[in-house]
Formats: C-alpha cells, sequence, structure tokens
C-alpha cells in the first residue's frame, strides 16, 4: 500500500517536473521531455527500482588503486598525505 502511494506521488511530480522542463526548453534545439524519464518506478520490474549494474569489472578498481611490484604481486599503496595535516 505504502509503495502504490509513493508510485502515484512520483507520477504525479514526475508531470510536474516534465511541464517545467518543457516550459524552458528551446523548441528549436530539444524535442518535449515526457514524464517518464523523470520517473524512477517507470519502465522498471517490481524491485530493480533503484538498483544499477556495474557497466565495468571490479578489477579494473584493483587497476587503478593498487600498484603492481616487480614480481607481478598486488602491493598497498601508501597513504598520501596532504599539506597542513597531522596525525
Amino acid at each position: 500500500m505504502a509503495e502504490s502511494r509513493e508510485r502515484a506521488e512520483w507520477g504525479r511530480f514526475a508531470a510536474l517536473m516534465a511541464l517545467v522542463a518543457n516550459a524552458h526548453r528551446d523548441p528549436r534545439r530539444s524535442s518535449p521531455v515526457r514524464p517518464e524519464r523523470f520517473n524512477p518506478y517507470e519502465g522498471k520490474t517490481h524491485g530493480q527500482a533503484g538498483r544499477n549494474t556495474p557497466k565495468a569489472p571490479l578489477t579494473v578498481l584493483r587497476d587503478v588503486f593498487c600498484r603492481k611490484g616487480r614480481g607481478g604481486e598486488i602491493m598497498k599503496t601508501e597513504r598520501i598525505e596532504r599539506p597542513g595535516e597531522g596525525r
């Protein structure tokens, strides 16, 4: 019951946001905005409203934030202290 009320409120709020966006857009540069663009529940299945799927594997983070030693093993990076930061 609470979810259906939230969906109804988002529907009304999305319609208002689309109205404001369409009132302030340049008709020669862009097409009209539909309320579905602002509604987080629109077009999603039940239970997947706020989930984002990762676009890259997590090994990319390891490659970015860890450096490799001479033997190829991953070493922890040191903490970089900012100027004026005391321990």
